[in-house]
């Protein structure tokens, strides 16, 4: 019988210091790679900051119109009590809306706040020319803190028992 020899090839046994020079020792992590992370990073907490501004804005701007409507529908609230013949509920001219005395008001509808508080009055008859409804007109406004001019109006229809 014939022995059936082989030779085997022999590897040489991986060697790091057999690495080429650019690619270094990879135990750690390079600066470059520490800075990049550190950039993504911060990109991610500037967004996070950025939405959670936008989220107070807002929050703030929803505060706003809550309270002006809170003012508002207060208002209509007080004048369905009065008669109609009060003079808070007279019609005005379009031009000469009736004013809150206490303007500009706060967000109680007193004097020294931001909310300016008007409404306008119209009668609506019928053909013999009798009052049937008045329609109130409220509007409140206020100034944000951006400068920009802000309201809300409420129409309300009032009718009058003959």
């Amino acid at each position: 019988m014939k022995e059936n020899s082989k030779k085997c090839l022999s590897v040489p046994a991986f060697q790091p210091s057999s690495l080429p020079a650019f690619l270094g020792d990879s135990r750690g992590f390079t600066l470059i790679e520490v800075m990049i992370a550190s950039m993504v990073f911060l990109l991610g907490i500037m967004a996070v900051l950025g939405m959670q501004a936008t989220a107070m804005n807002s929050s703030k701007f929803g505060n706003q119109m809550q309270i002006a409507t809170a003012l508002a529908t207060g208002k209509i609230e007080d004048l369905m009590l009065r008669l109609p013949t009060d003079p808070s509920l007279q019609a005005a001219l379009a031009t000469d809306p009736h004013r809150d005395p206490n303007n500009p008001i706060n967000a109680e509808g007193q004097a020294g706040g931001a909310y300016t508080r008007t409404w306008t009055v119209q009668n609506h008859t019928n053909p013999n020319g009798s009052f049937v409804s008045k329609t109130i007109l409220m509007s409140v406004t206020w100034t944000d803190g951006w400068g920009k001019n802000r309201g809300v109006t409420m129409d309300y229809l009032y009718y009058v028992m003959l």
